[in-house]
């Protein structure tokens, strides 16, 4: 299994409770509860990245609150229109304006996936397991779920491990796991795969 080293940086305790990766029904406001997979997928991003390469960027997962107020932050970059956060692009663009504005380099890979045009299962498990490799987390933007059980549609998940074809990622508050294989060729959509990398 290849993994990111310290996943206990995104966990959080909540009233007696560990909770794995953040949830987007921590935000207040109900459009941001509904579409905000997206600044959470970020949330998780950028405060992983803050803690390990010391970033001294405003996100830290110092307890519940503190998250839940990065979570609002981020939400004003990385910010879902009315078909929420649903590219890749807008995923990019929001985390880059967070980049320049605290003076900080990042590198952005990604691999969309096309639905008319897969590739091989190859290709994406390797794209997964380098960046994986980096102990940095990947994001998943699924259009649809492929019937894979458990994995929304129209949803941003973090992948915190791989093992084989299958990925262990982290999706409101809870751990999910899910057959790269069996996504990739039932999937009507498609959707991409994302990760970041710090310039130190």
């Amino acid at each position: 299994m290849i993994k990111i080293k310290h996943p206990e940086w995104l966990h959080v305790v909540k009233q007696y409770k560990t909770f794995y990766g953040f949830d987007q029904k921590w935000y207040r406001r109900v459009w941001r509860r509904t579409a905000g997979c997206g600044p959470t997928c970020a949330t998780m991003t950028l405060i992983y990245l803050n803690k390990r390469n010391n970033l001294k960027l405003p996100y830290k997962n110092q307890g519940y609150n503190s998250i839940v107020d990065s979570m609002n932050k981020i939400w004003e970059y990385v910010t879902p229109g009315l078909r929420g956060l649903n590219t890749l692009e807008l995923y990019q663009n929001g985390i880059a304006r967070i980049a320049t504005e605290n003076k900080i380099e990042l590198n952005f890979q990604k691999r969309k996936i096309d639905a008319e045009n897969k590739p091989p299962l190859e290709e994406v498990v390797d794209f997964v397991t380098q960046g994986l490799k980096q102990d940095v987390p990947v994001g998943f933007l699924n259009w649809h779920n492929g019937n894979v059980t458990g994995l929304d549609d129209w949803h941003w998940v973090l992948i915190v491990a791989i093992e084989g074809n299958k990925i262990f990622c982290y999706d409101q508050g809870k751990k999910l796991s899910c057959d790269l294989k069996e996504w990739l060729e039932h999937t009507k959509k498609g959707g991409g795969f994302v990760y970041y990398t710090a310039k130190i």
